[in-house]
């Protein structure tokens, strides 16, 4: 929504929605790492038995 407002209607956001926005990404950049990291590959003949 801000970023389509920022785009459209030439609105600039303030401090507090940067810093949101930043904390957003920083939390969905820590997330995919940690999953990244816990990710097990599954043999493929595992399951068949």
């Amino acid at each position: 929504g801000v970023m389509s407002a920022w785009g459209q209607l030439t609105e600039e956001p303030n401090t507090f929605e940067l810093i949101g926005m930043a904390l957003i990404a920083f939390a969905l950049i820590v997330i995919s790492i940690v999953t990244m990291r816990k990710h097990q590959p599954v043999d493929c003949a595992q399951g068949q038995e």
